[in-house]
């Protein structure tokens, strides 16, 4: 029952623009039974972060919650949830700045999630943002089509010059 208030509460928080006292509420319900989640906190968690420009939070609450939950565990990660993957390039590409990278460092990030030698996802989460979406778009290609079918093409022409839109 508690735990149940704490998610409405949340969710109010949410919708009040509250965004990190919801976080901070995420994590109070986190710390209660990470394991299971009864709450879906891990569900919740990144929503809030982006929405309250949390970035930071977000990168380094993925990189460690894992570890200090299952620390013999060294495939662990939360970049296997869909969310996620997506989330966390995004927090990384805000972090920087909205930079895009160049042609030669995007080439580098590709070839860094391809040749992932270690077999393990979080070695990637000192990634550039470019690598771990690429990643999302191999392993959730329904996703990107569903990403493009709400966004629709006449969007994702608005940034684009008119040489570079004539290829779609």
């Amino acid at each position: 029952m508690f735990g149940e208030c704490i998610v409405k509460y949340i969710d109010i928080l949410g919708r009040k623009g509250c965004n990190r006292t919801a976080i901070e509420f995420c994590k109070l319900l986190l710390s209660l039974d990470p394991v299971n989640d009864p709450f879906g906190v891990f569900l919740r968690l990144d929503y809030y972060a982006i929405r309250g420009k949390e970035y930071k939070l977000l990168i380094n609450f993925v990189k460690k919650i894992t570890t200090e939950i299952y620390p013999e565990e060294k495939m662990a990660s939360l970049l296997i949830m869909p969310n996620y993957l997506f989330t966390v390039p995004l927090a990384k590409y805000f972090d920087r700045g909205g930079e895009c990278l160049s042609s030669m460092e995007m080439h580098d990030a590709f070839e860094q999630v391809v040749s992932l030698e270690s077999n393990n996802i979080n070695d990637l989460m000192d990634a550039p943002a470019e690598s771990l979406l690429f990643l999302g778009a191999v392993l959730y290609p329904d996703l990107i089509v569903q990403l493009v079918n709400k966004v629709g093409k006449s969007q994702m022409h608005m940034g684009m010059k008119r040489d570079d839109s004539s290829g779609w």
